[in-house]
């Protein structure tokens, strides 16, 4: 800290943690922010008045007090973005924590008609060691909440949401991220070693939201699920293009997927499709068919050689938390970037951006985006030099970056990880580009994309 008097005032800021008491105290302020029950703007400002400096309050969020949380599995509830509540269970592993006190963490997502006790005995058999599970229960979405795996469907008068009883939601506070939300402010996690899992309807969930909120997680991992509702439940609409422009963020994230080639609920094909695409965008990626295997993987399940295999893999995957290229396809407003990167405005129904920080010039490349702005991470460039930033080969900035609040206060509130919190932040406008090509139209959509 820079002022002799900074961790002090730390201590006490910390120690305030657990008192809510005036609108202004700051560890409250960044309590409420993490909760979402103040923005960025209101949280900044909060900060200003108290005297707080950016690096003060990059240092408190990131050292957040642990609320009290139970010592033994339990059931709590969860709340989403749109006040809907919903039961989770929680649990403990047997062997306690990691060798440095924190946990691992799987947010764990069931299948239709299923809640949150169902995918539980899954986890001795796929679960590694010194990993705290959430199991949420899914509810039926919000009317506001569409998803983009919809749109074409009901434009054709089909509505498909009417077939099942309850499906997860894909948004940022939709309850697979206020699961792990709810581990974050209650135990020690090890945010590089989240993973998502997710069984047949999970692995849609699992799918949708690990591609969409790519940063929070090491590793993303669906079973006899799929991208997309409208592949399986509408097939003559055939491939779901718009969705499938998100298996560019496979870039970022490493997915593992399994599939029985005769499952009887949710087809196979689409799956094939899948590992057919990231294979020819050379995204690396673990693809498992099980010959013979129905919707139900029972020797996988039971903790059969490929669970052996998969378990191993999983017990490797470590995210990297200051990646130096960074790779984002949005097709929603809702979740407009990853890492330090993040899309502020659009030109059409998808945007991608691409940046890479070459010492301490970063090269961006966009499609469909006419703002931006770049988080300026210190693990990534030297945040004492000149930054250049070349966007679309047209050089638009270049001198040092100042942190500010609202740096801090934006980038904390977007993933509610102390790891991910940056103390500056450059804005951007530019000239989009790669309107036409960033993905199907709407009439494309409702033709579909043809069975290859």
């Amino acid at each position: 800290m820079r002022r002799p008097l900074a961790c002090a005032l730390l201590g006490a800021l910390l120690a305030a943690a657990a008192s809510p008491g005036a609108d202004d105290d700051p560890a409250a302020v960044a309590r409420a922010l993490a909760e979402g029950r103040l923005g960025p703007a209101e949280a900044a400002a909060a900060w200003q008045r108290a005297r707080l400096d950016p690096e003060e309050a990059a240092a408190l969020v990131r050292r957040l007090p642990l609320e009290a949380a139970p010592v033994t599995s339990h059931q709590t509830t969860l709340v989403d973005g749109f006040g809907v509540e919903t039961d989770a269970e929680v649990v403990l592993p047997a062997d306690g924590p990691q060798a440095d006190g924190t946990y691992r963490a799987v947010v764990l997502l069931h299948g239709l008609r299923g809640d949150a006790r169902q995918p539980l005995p899954m986890i001795p058999a796929l679960v590694p060691p010194h990993t705290i599970v959430i199991a949420p229960s899914a509810k039926m979405p919000h009317a506001q909440d569409e998803a983009e795996d919809l749109r074409a469907s009901r434009s054709v008068g089909m509505d498909i949401l009417k077939r099942f009883p309850h499906w997860w939601s894909y948004r940022e506070r939709g309850f697979p991220v206020q699961a792990l939300d709810y581990l974050k402010r209650r135990y020690p996690i090890d945010t590089d070693r989240v993973v998502l899992m997710g069984y047949s309807m999970g692995g849609f969930g699992a799918w949708n939201v690990g591609l969409r909120y790519h940063d929070l997680f090491a590793a993303v991992t669906p079973f006899a699920g799929g991208v997309s509702r409208e592949e399986f439940a509408a097939g003559m609409l055939g491939r779901d293009k718009l969705t499938r422009l998100l298996l560019e963020n496979v870039a970022m994230v490493p997915v593992y997927f399994v599939h029985g080639d005769q499952d009887e609920v949710v087809p196979v094909e689409p799956e094939r499709w899948t590992h057919e695409e990231l294979t020819e965008r050379r995204l690396v990626h673990t693809y498992v068919e099980i010959a013979g295997g129905k919707h139900v993987l029972s020797s996988f399940l039971a903790g059969g050689d490929e669970a052996v295999r998969f378990r191993d893999w999983l017990d490797t995957r470590v995210r990297r938390a200051s990646p130096r290229r960074v790779v984002h396809r949005s097709i929603g407003d809702y979740h407009p970037g990853a890492y330090w990167v993040r899309i502020d405005a659009r030109a059409g129904v998808a945007a991608r951006v691409e940046a890479e920080a070459q010492r301490n010039r970063v090269l961006v490349t966009t499609e469909g985006v006419s703002r931006l702005t770049l988080f300026v991470d210190p693990e990534v460039v030297d945040v004492k030099k000149n930054l250049v930033v070349v966007v679309d080969d047209r050089p638009v900035f270049q001198g040092k970056v100042r942190p500010s609040l609202q740096a801090v206060a934006e980038s904390f509130a977007r993933t509610r990880d102390p790891k991910l919190v940056y103390e500056r932040m450059l804005t951007l406008d530019v000239t989009p580009r790669g309107v036409q090509q960033q993905g199907p139209g709407w009439g494309d959509l409702m033709r579909g994309g043809g069975r290859r």
